[in-house]
């Protein structure tokens, strides 16, 4: 599942193997969701909400713009996960 990606995203993916599905919709459980989070005040709802979507050994990767450091940051994200994980 992608979750806020940027435009043109999916493409930089390509080539992906045969078996992979990527998601953009839908509310069916998914095995990995890749979080874009460019908004700091919304990321601990967000990860909160993904994580539901989350087959019970599933993943979450999360990405914020570079150079964002006023808006997303590794400490942020840190301290937004805790507690939701």
């Amino acid at each position: 599942m992608l979750a806020s990606e940027p435009a043109g995203f999916i493409k930089e993916l390509a080539p992906l193997p045969d078996d992979v599905v990527v998601v953009t919709r839908g509310n069916s459980p998914v095995d990995c969701v890749i979080l874009f989070a460019d908004e700091a005040r919304t990321l601990a709802s967000s990860i909160v909400r993904w994580k539901a979507r989350l087959v019970p050994a599933g993943m979450m990767w999360i990405a914020w713009p570079k150079r964002a450091s006023t808006v997303v940051t590794e400490a942020l994200m840190r301290r937004s996960g805790q507690g939701t994980v």
